[in-house]
């Protein structure tokens, strides 16, 4: 499956946003946590499942909570009251997972891995009551806690009484040093695949500025799909890019765009 994350087109009304990834082609669609809180201010949760359904659209997450991995217990409570509320939604129109981020810090790494296994586990058993599991993404800036797909991986190996998946962003895999072949094991913990090139760049830290459409970008996309596939990957991919540039642009042209250039890759690895 193709879906449009939300941030492709991140200014554009939930309702458009949801429309334009229906007419490029897409069937499924990931929402912006933001996104959704804007639109609930004048809409029901019912409003939301019938709207996806209307355009023919499967959820696929509600992305992202953000920094909730080394938190101290005050901010965490907040946290957990945010999973719930997040959880509740999801649930209610069908969308089967919450993506977690990691924070910043540079704290050692055992300490990181041991916190954020907590924070999973803690977070597993409040949605425990739901229809929906958390995604644990990487992000490969050097400054985040959890940077490669091997940390991510040996992090979720640490939680006791979950399964926790992975969402691997193409974008944070390459900058963060990963390749296009990676151990079937690591594949068997992948869930979603963020699909969003690199833009090659002469000098500067690259930001989330620098990510292109697929096949745009130095990344080796096609590659690394066909790794993923021949692992044993039989997910979704997902098109996410917080590129202004894009945001400016008509949306419908954009997920247009985004559809063609993920079929390609996607296709490529065949």
């Amino acid at each position: 499956m193709l879906a449009l994350n939300g941030s492709t087109i991140l200014t554009t009304p939930l309702q458009e946003s949801v429309g334009a990834a229906a007419a490029a082609g897409f069937l499924g669609y990931e929402l912006r946590a933001p996104k959704v809180d804007e639109y609930l201010v004048g809409h029901s949760v019912r409003d939301l499942r019938e709207l996806l359904q209307s355009h023919g659209v499967t959820p696929l997450s509600i992305n992202a909570i953000e920094r909730f991995n080394t938190v101290d217990e005050k901010r965490f409570e907040e946290v957990v009251k945010l999973v719930r509320k997040q959880a509740e939604i999801a649930d209610a129109i069908d969308c089967p997972y919450l993506v977690f981020v990691p924070e910043p810090g540079d704290r050692p790494w055992p300490d990181v891995q041991a916190l954020t296994a907590t924070r999973l586990e803690q977070v597993a058993s409040q949605l425990s009551s739901y229809r929906v599991r958390p995604l644990l993404e990487f992000i490969g800036f050097p400054q985040f806690s959890i940077q490669t797909l091997e940390q991510a991986v040996s992090v979720c190996e640490a939680v006791h009484g979950a399964e926790i998946g992975i969402v691997l962003d193409t974008f944070h895999h390459v900058i963060g040093g990963g390749g296009p072949k990676m151990p079937s094991e690591w594949v068997e913990r992948i869930k979603l695949v963020h699909l969003d090139d690199v833009e090659p760049v002469t000098s500067g830290a690259l930001s989330d500025e620098n990510r292109v459409l697929p096949g745009e970008g130095i990344g080796q996309l096609a590659e690394l799909v066909s790794s993923l596939r021949y692992a044993g990957y039989c997910g979704a991919y997902s098109v996410e890019l917080f590129r202004p540039a894009y945001w400016d642009m008509d949306p419908k042209a954009v997920a247009t765009r985004a559809y063609a250039s993920a079929a390609r890759v996607v296709r490529g690895g065949q």
